[in-house]
């Protein structure tokens, strides 16, 4: 079995640092997992973090779609933009995604900050933004671009 997730990176300025991680099995199963601080100020272990977990079902067509759309950036191993270097721009006030792929070859760990390079990587940063719409799922909701300021380094 194949099985892709995909979730957002807060930044560092989130409010209540919505995360939302998608799964996506191939044989059609689909799990969305929304978590949230319900206290913004404190971010310590017991100060109120709520993960919702909510279950869906995907067609095999919305599975290939959500993995062709992610499939040109699958790394060999682990790969991260994140910081300087590789990146010869960063913005450190913006958010980013995490995409893992297991099964269907070597697992693979994608980390890609927004803020990095965001001229060179605009396409880049723009489909790894749209792969969860491939899945299909009515009122998906990916928390992308929360609250930030942007100082370029």
């Amino acid at each position: 079995m194949e099985l892709i997730s995909i979730e957002n990176e807060t930044g560092p300025f989130c409010g209540r640092c919505d995360s939302v991680k998608v799964t996506a099995y191939s044989d059609g199963r689909a799990l969305i997992e929304h978590s949230y601080w319900t206290d913004p100020e404190c971010k310590g272990l017991d100060c109120g973090l709520v993960t919702l977990r909510y279950p869906r079902q995907i067609t095999a067509e919305q599975f290939r779609r959500f993995r062709d759309q992610l499939q040109p950036f699958r790394p060999v191993g682990r790969l991260t933009f994140q910081d300087k270097p590789p990146c010869r721009t960063f913005l450190y006030d913006l958010d980013g995604v995490r995409v893992q792929w297991h099964g269907a070859g070597p697992d693979a760990d994608l980390v890609f900050n927004f803020g990095c390079d965001p001229q060179e990587r605009r396409e880049t940063a723009k489909a790894l933004r749209e792969a969860p719409d491939k899945l299909g799922i009515p009122k998906l909701w990916m928390p992308w671009d929360q609250w930030m300021v942007t100082s370029p380094a």
